[in-house]
């Protein structure tokens, strides 16, 4: 077929041509690209009301788990009670909870309770070793026996049949399900709170007993995010067999070889540029070469785009979405530009370090929507003088949680003030304090602290914090003493 030049876009200086050839695949191709949205779309809006049900009914859920532990006020009564209630909810509540839900957005008509309970882990061992290791130190031979027949017991019953919930699940689905759990993480320390309030022990020295109440809820919340990422998975797997029947042929056959050297190289580019170490025309360079063996990569699109606005071209903005919409992928950009945040390179008014301009960090003027992808946002300002007039600088910042677990800023604050919390990864909760120290907490337990110098006590305090659950900012004065609700 002819390789006659028909179409031509121009993109940072350089020319991307359309030969007949490809405009005659790109026909076929285009729709193609254009009804796997198509399919994405209606399974999203499936899942996206799915994730506020179940956000809904594992709170509820959870919550009515009060009342029980409220009668716990002894270790033997942490196993007797609490193990038990947990139980239940493996074998019974939460998978209730799933089968309603796979039941009414997934086209699987024989869902079962115990095909769900399959999927539901009760790890004994990850939420209760600290409150065994206290109860054989504070408790009598007898009582400690007892205790540690029970955890060896639940420990034994309690595996996931046929593996992890995490076996044959795409990062993808992954991501989709975190936030499914964000609601009822962050409601976490206030239900601990009530729950020892319930039981009178929130000033009783029986520190074991404590440390099982925590557990309890712990491995509640724990469960009921595994059953919500189990029926988002559900729906993605059904999405993603449905998009496999659109046979997608590539217009050139690329070796895995070259594939897996595109990949690598492109990851050194993607990188290398975020961090400032290359220019935007030689990031631009690289991936319009990409283009050519991908044409059809949405994520290149998107990059594009971001340096577009990296470095304010309106020209190669408009070009990008008109090549995005040539090849049938309009409907992704849309998806990204309401999901991102943009980083953009422009000049601020507000002095920068060392008095120099400062960078405008994001903005939200192309994603008016973007703030309800966040299951998280915080706002935070401080006081900074200005180096010229010697007067208090007003800064702020809008904090965002992305479902990954990266954080996304917007505001006038500049950008070496906020880098650190921009590099952050694995955050599943923000908050602050006074509106001027902004926390992390960390997948692993752990809490990051941004807004306050690493030599202050308070900052080595809490950075040394390990298995925290929850995290919540209380107020107080911002040029005095910083007091803190953190649980």
């Amino acid at each position: 077929m002819s390789s006659e030049v028909v179409r031509i876009f121009e993109l940072f200086g350089n020319r991307f041509e359309i030969t007949a050839e490809f405009e005659a695949y790109n026909a076929v191709r285009s729709q193609q690209a254009r009804d796997v949205y198509a399919i994405y779309s209606q399974y999203m809006n499936s899942i996206n009301a799915m994730k506020e049900d179940l956000k809904h009914l594992t709170k509820k859920a959870v919550d009515d788990l009060l009342p029980a532990v409220a009668r716990v006020n002894s270790e033997m009564a942490v196993a007797s009670v609490g193990f038990e209630e947990l139980k239940r909810y493996q074998s019974e509540v939460l998978p209730r909870i799933g089968k309603r839900m796979i039941f009414k957005y997934s086209k699987n008509e024989l869902i079962t309770v115990e095909e769900v309970a399959q999927y539901i882990r009760l790890d004994a061992e990850k939420h209760f070793t600290s409150f065994i290791n206290e109860v054989q130190k504070v408790s009598n031979k007898e009582q400690s026996d007892w205790v540690c027949r029970e955890y060896a017991r639940i420990t034994r019953n309690t595996s996931a049949v046929g593996g992890s919930i995490g076996t044959g699940m795409n990062a993808a689905a992954g991501v989709l399900a975190a936030n499914a759990g964000m609601g009822l993480l962050q409601g976490l320390g206030g239900m601990i709170t009530m729950a020892l309030d319930e039981a009178e022990l929130n000033n009783a020295k029986n520190q074991a007993v404590r440390i099982g109440i925590r557990a309890i809820f712990a491995a509640a919340y724990d469960m009921a995010d595994q059953m919500s990422v189990y029926c988002i998975n559900t729906i993605k797997q059904e999405m993603d067999k449905e998009t496999a029947n659109i046979i997608r042929k590539p217009f050139q056959e690329i070796s895995e070889d070259r594939r897996k050297e595109i990949k690598a190289k492109s990851e050194n580019y993607h990188n290398a540029y975020q961090k400032g170490d290359i220019t935007s025309e030689r990031y631009t360079t690289h991936l319009l070469s990409v283009l050519h063996d991908f044409p059809h990569d949405s994520t290149l699109y998107c990059e594009l785009y971001q340096v577009a606005l990296d470095i304010n071209s309106e020209k190669d903005k408009a070009t990008v979405l008109e090549m995005a919409q040539y090849m049938g992928l309009e409907g992704q950009m849309d998806w990204w530009l309401a999901r991102k945040g943009f980083r953009i390179q422009t000049p601020s008014t507000y002095p920068g370090k060392d008095g120099k301009d400062g960078v405008a960090l994001e903005s939200v003027n192309e994603a008016p929507t973007i703030f309800q992808q966040f299951s998280n946002t915080v706002h935070c300002m401080w006081f900074r003088p200005d180096p010229s007039e010697g007067r208090p600088t007003l800064l702020f910042r809008t904090v965002g949680l992305r479902p990954d677990g990266s954080i996304w800023a917007t505001g006038n604050t500049i950008a070496w003030d906020f880098e650190d919390p921009l590099n952050w990864r694995d955050i599943v909760s923000v908050c602050s304090i006074c509106m001027c120290i902004l926390f992390g907490l960390k997948s692993n337990g752990s809490v990051v602290i941004h807004g306050i110098k690493k030599e202050n006590p308070f900052y080595q305090t809490v950075t040394h914090w390990q298995d925290i659950m929850a995290i919540s900012g209380g107020y107080g004065h911002l040029l005095d003493s910083v007091y803190t609700s953190l649980t």
